[in-house]
C-alpha cells in the first residue's frame, strides 16, 4: 500500500513551505503523483467591517486583488518545491464550495492540509477546509501543523483505537506510516465503567498490525468521550511521538459534517502531524 495520488493545499502563508516539502517527499517515497490545490477562500470571510460608510465595491476589489496575488504566491511555492522531484504534479485551483473540493479530494489516496492557524486567522485558508475533508471525502487526511515539521518520517506514531468504523479507517489508511515507523503505541481511552471490550478490541487491532509488519504497543488510558482529546495530547507528548492517527468523529449540521470535540480539541491543540479518517 502506498500513496500513488497526494492532494496537497496550499496558500501563501510561511507554513505552506513545510507541507508542500513534506508531501513532495512522501509522493517522491512511492513514486506518486502530486496536486497543488488552491482553495479560494469564501469572499465574504473578508467582507466584515464595522464602519457602514465604507466603500464596499472598493473593499470587494481589493479583496479579490489579494486572493488572486495570494494564490498566484502559492502556485509559485508548489512549482518550485515540486520542480525536479522525481513524482509527477499538476496545480489546480477550485473554489470554496463543498461539492467541487470535497469530489477533487475522493481521487486522492491522502490528503495534506494545514493546520488552522489561530493566531494569524486572517490567512486566505477555509478555517473549516479540515474537518470538511475529513468528514465528507472518505479519504485520509493529514494535518500538518501551522508551525511546520522537520521530516516527512515518523519515527513514533500514536495510533489511537477505539470500537468503530472511525478509528479503523484511519489505522487502515496509515498503514504506510505505520510499517515506516519505528515505534508504534496503540492509545486505546477506557471508562471505567465498561465491561473491558475496548482492552480486547485492542489486542485484536495489534494481531491486525502484526500480520502488516508493524509492531505496535498497547497503552491503556482511564477517561471518557468528554476528556479524550487533552489524555490523547499528553499521550502523544510523553511517548514523544511525531504523528497522530485517530478517526475523526463528527456530527451532522444541515448538509455538513462538524467535528466532534476529541477531534476537534486535538486539530486545535496538536503539535506534530495527525492524521484523520472518517
Amino acid at each position: 500500500m502506498s500513496f500513488k495520488t497526494i492532494l496537497i493545499a496550499c496558500d501563501a502563508g510561511k507554513a505552506a513551505t513545510s507541507r508542500i516539502t513534506l508531501a513532495a517527499e512522501l509522493a517522491t517515497r512511492s513514486g506518486g503523483h502530486l496536486v497543488g490545490l488552491y482553495v479560494v477562500p469564501p469572499l465574504q470571510d473578508f467582507l466584515v467591517v464595522a464602519n457602514t460608510s465604507f466603500d464596499m465595491e472598493y473593499f470587494r476589489r481589493e479583496c479579490l486583488a489579494k486572493i488572486n496575488a495570494d494564490g498566484a504566491a502559492a502556485a509559485a511555492t508548489f512549482y518550485e518545491l515540486t520542480t525536479g522531484n522525481r513524482s509527477t504534479s499538476e496545480w489546480r485551483v477550485v473554489d470554496f464550495a463543498h461539492d467541487a473540493v470535497v469530489a477533487l479530494a475522493r481521487t486522492a489516496d491522502l490528503v495534506v492540509v494545514g493546520q488552522t492557524n489561530s493566531e494569524a486567522p486572517m490567512v486566505n485558508v477555509a478555517a473549516d477546509l479540515p474537518a470538511l475533508l475529513a468528514l465528507n471525502s472518505g479519504k485520509a487526511v493529514l494535518v500538518v501543523p501551522w508551525r511546520g515539521v522537520s521530516a516527512a518520517t515518523a519515527k513514533t506514531v500514536l495510533l489511537c483505537w477505539k470500537e468503530g468504523r472511525e478509528a479503523a479507517r484511519a489505522a487502515t489508511a496509515a498503514l504506510p506510516f505505520l510499517q515506516a515507523a519505528e515505534r508504534v503505541i496503540m492509545l486505546t481511552i477506557e471508562d471505567t465503567s465498561d465491561s473491558g471490550a475496548p482492552a480486547l478490541s485492542g489486542a485484536q487491532a495489534v494481531a491486525w498490525l502484526a500480520r502488516h509488519g508493524v509492531k505496535a504497543t498497547l497503552r491503556h488510558q482511564n477517561g471518557c468521550d468528554s476528556n479524550a482529546g487533552p489524555l490523547i495530547l499528553a499521550a502523544a507528548r510523553q511517548v514523544g511521538a511525531d504523528l497522530i492517527v485517530m478517526g475523526a468523529y463528527g456530527h451532522s449540521r444541515l448538509r455538513e459534517l462538524m467535528l466532534g470535540g476529541a477531534s476537534r480539541s486535538v486539530l486545535a491543540e496538536m503539535s506534530v502531524p495527525v492524521l484523520l479518517a472518517h
